[in-house]
């Protein structure tokens, strides 16, 4: 008799099985006969082929041919390039596995209608800013009817008002989602934004179940990833501000907040929040000061000295 043990192994086997056969750009999988070989030699780890063919999709022609991923090359150690290394991570998280790359980092924040979950699930970021900025902006145009909707919900007793985004106009036309994205962005399709308010200013929750969803609902290839893929959960927030230069859409990314707030969520709460926020919106890295010596005063030497420490703090 099988061990629950064992039973666990076959079971990741097979979930590793899964993300390492499909084209992780594909979701109809179109060449399904492909797939279904590669399942069945249950492969334990991404191909070349797999990587080339994502290569082929996400970036232009001229980048593929100059690029140029050879057979041999993910053996060798050859990292693919960002887009194809957060899909990867994506896929091994997904299943409970090891990041390789490490694009994807634990989020600072949860939801605020979800502060209740447990201890041990966590939510998750990209790691590179620029991709959460362009889920931000794709939508940004938005906000004004956002904020008034979300105001809308609070006085009828809610605490949000949760906003689905799609880059398909059929989602758009059939009510699945209130605002269109793009396809530009690589990495979450179909995803939900609220807003919120905090000591840091506004800002834009964002929010997606992660998960593999290949091909029509119901069928073999998508009914498989549904039932071994776990998935994880993604979440992070955008704090923006009112630009005084941008007329026609005036709420924009604030990445000097965006900044403190993350930092703050990591090292905790200072004395005074709207204090300690300000000084590390003006704070840039790395602070280069001269030496003390150098300084030229005609002041105390202890005078100084305390100069000094308030520039450096």
């Amino acid at each position: 008799m099988a061990t629950s043990k064992n039973k666990d192994s076959i079971s990741q086997k097979l979930r590793k099985a899964v993300i390492y056969s499909v084209n992780p750009f594909d979701y109809e999988q179109k060449d399904k006969f492909a797939v279904l070989m590669r399942f069945r030699s249950m492969p334990d780890d991404f191909s070349d082929e797999q990587i080339s063919d994502m290569i082929s999709r996400v970036y232009p022609e001229d980048y593929v041919r100059n690029y140029n991923w050879k057979k041999g090359d993910y053996k060798k150690g050859r990292p693919p390039p960002q887009k194809v290394a957060e899909r990867m991570d994506m896929l091994r998280l997904a299943i409970g596995e090891p990041q390789k790359y490490g694009t994807i980092k634990e989020s600072e924040y949860i939801p605020s209608s979800q502060k209740n979950k447990k201890e041990k699930e966590k939510f998750y970021r990209y790691g590179d800013e620029s991709q959460t900025k362009q889920l931000f902006d794709m939508v940004r145009e938005h906000i004004p009817v956002m904020e008034k909707e979300t105001a809308l919900a609070k006085q009828g007793g809610n605490d949000t008002k949760v906003f689905n985004i799609s880059p398909h106009g059929d989602d758009i036309k059939e009510g699945d989602a209130r605002f269109q994205s793009s396809m530009k962005h690589v990495g979450l399709e179909r995803y939900q934004v609220s807003l919120g308010e905090d000591d840091f200013g506004k800002y834009m929750g964002i929010y997606d179940p992660w998960d593999i969803d290949y091909g029509e609902e119901g069928s073999y290839i998508n009914n498989i990833a549904k039932k071994l893929i776990p998935g994880f959960e993604f979440y992070d927030r955008v704090y923006y501000k009112e630009s005084q230069k941008d007329e026609e859409n005036k709420n924009i990314y604030n990445p000097e907040l965006q900044k403190s707030a993350r930092l703050y969520s990591e090292v905790g709460p200072a004395p005074d929040i709207n204090e300690w926020a300000k000084s590390v919106e003006l704070r840039r890295e790395p602070q280069e000061l001269p030496p003390l010596k150098e300084i030229k005063t005609k002041k105390k030497p202890e005078d100084s000295i305390m100069d000094f420490m308030k520039r450096l703090f």
